[in-house]
């Protein structure tokens, strides 16, 4: 699920050959609409995904970005795939998309990371040292 999500985010952000990190804000039964069904999951995430490159052991963007966004994954013969990707509109529609989109406690999660730089930025190293660990690696 885990390579799924990451594989998804570098589609749909145009990054099909960069990295993607992300942390799980939450995850619920049911689709984007709501409706509520064991036949989809919906997983709220922070990813941060991009081209980079590892200078001195740290992963360095050189382009890319990172937000939140949803991943909806239905289950067909026991297995998850991904079904759709959701994320925010920039600038004066964001906050009202996030709003709209994500239940109580994924939006709460997130508020939370974005209540101080230092969550933030924790956040942001965390998820940079997991892409430097696959530039490391190499792993795609």
């Amino acid at each position: 699920m885990h390579t799924q999500i990451s594989q998804t985010v570098l589609e749909k952000e145009y990054y099909d050959y960069g990295y993607e990190a992300h942390e799980v804000l939450y995850a619920a039964a049911g689709d984007l609409n709501g409706k509520h069904t064991e036949q989809y999951l919906t997983v709220y995430i922070y990813t941060l995904f991009g081209d980079y490159s590892l200078k001195n052991g740290k992963a360095v963007m050189r382009s890319g970005g990172d937000n939140p966004a949803a991943v909806v994954l239905e289950k067909s013969e026991g297995e998850y795939r991904v079904k759709e990707y959701w994320s925010p509109r920039d600038g004066a529609y964001y906050t009202e998309d996030l709003k709209e989109t994500f239940p109580a406690p994924a939006y709460e999660a997130l508020q939370k990371i974005d209540e101080t730089a230092l969550s933030h930025n924790e956040l942001i190293a965390r998820l940079e040292s997991e892409i430097a660990a696959q530039l490391k690696e190499n792993v795609r």
